[in-house]
């Protein structure tokens, strides 16, 4: 049975439930420990994780801006319960922030193998011109697929909550690589998940990890659900007066009927739908039926995106609350 680290605390910080069950999982986990954290998640981790006296050091492949540096991905050496609970107190509490991995080969191994998954391959959604595909791409009976390298935030729970249980056991066994487990809470994902490396450890595939269009497409409905999940807290938490009439299933078909809305008015990312989704429930569905609102959303592009002028209305609105 996994140990209360909590009980064991005299007087224990003010940790959440989420924080706790991660800290009682990381003590049962061979050493030493690491956490792979998402700098975009905090003011300034770097100087956070001087200030906690936590050795750091940077996954980011390029040094030239401090600020994009800052806001990527950081690797962390957990020495002990107390550095875990220290980092923890100061992220955020459903633990969104930070995976623990574990490395009996030593943080410099961790380092070079998270430093080559910083990007994976997925197929490309239209040929790039001059571009010929690897002989590896194409199969018999199979019209050859191309693909291109995107960013994988492998820092972030919800992300590797929604891929790793589509993984076969060579993809996993290259997620993992010289590591024994990942572990990490992600919540409305399950909450605390674990992963531990295939035991044929000869099948760790070269090159960069390759997601398959299956896949892909799976990941992409898991993902929407995921960000359906993280607008419908959203709203219960800026709005709950004006959605508390609506149980959960109610409020999960309003958040879908304004995802389609969105994606039909040009939105990209969630904050942006989320950010709709708020305007539709406070407005009561009147916003989307305003000419001025919807011109100045799809027109002009030069004035910024569809997203970006989402974010401006939303600005102007919380003027006005204030």
């Amino acid at each position: 049975m996994p140990r209360n680290v909590e009980s064991e605390i005299d007087d224990p910080p003010a940790l959440s439930a989420a924080a706790w069950g991660l800290v009682d999982a990381a003590m049962q986990l061979r050493t030493p420990l690491f956490a792979v954290i998402d700098g975009a998640r905090y003011r300034d981790l770097p100087g956070l994780l001087k200030t906690l006296e936590i050795d750091h050091q940077s996954l980011f492949l390029e040094h030239a801006d401090k600020e994009v540096e800052a806001a990527s991905g950081w690797l962390a050496s957990i020495a002990g319960k107390t550095e875990l609970i220290r980092l923890l107190e100061a992220s955020d509490p459903a633990c969104g922030s930070l995976v623990i991995w574990t490395c009996a080969l030593g943080e410099s191994a961790l380092h070079r193998h998270l430093r080559t998954l910083n990007l994976v391959q997925i197929p490309a959604e239209e040929a790039v011109p001059g571009h010929e595909p690897p002989e590896e791409q194409e199969s018999p009976g199979r019209e050859s697929l191309m693909y291109e390298s995107v960013l994988f935030r492998h820092c972030d729970p919800q992300v590797l909550a929604s891929l790793l249980p589509l993984l076969d056991t060579p993809q996993l066994s290259r997620i993992l690589g010289p590591c024994e487990h990942i572990l990490f809470h992600a919540s409305g994902r399950g909450g605390l998940r674990s992963v531990s490396r295939p035991a044929d450890r000869n099948i760790v595939p070269r090159g960069q990890l390759r997601i398959a269009p299956e896949q892909i497409q799976e990941l992409k409905e898991n993902m929407a659900d995921v960000q359906r999940v993280q607008i419908r807290s959203y709203l219960r938490q800026v709005a709950g007066d004006a959605c508390a009439a609506m149980n959960d299933h109610q409020l999960g078909k309003f958040v879908l009927d304004c995802e389609r809305n969105g994606r039909a008015l040009g939105l990209t990312t969630m904050r942006a739908q989320q950010f709709w989704a708020y305007m539709l429930l406070n407005s009561r569905g009147s916003i989307a039926e305003d000419p001025e609102v919807l011109d100045y959303i799809v027109s002009d592009p030069d004035q910024g995106t569809p997203d970006d002028k989402i974010y401006n209305l939303m600005s102007e609105l919380a003027d006005t609350q204030t």
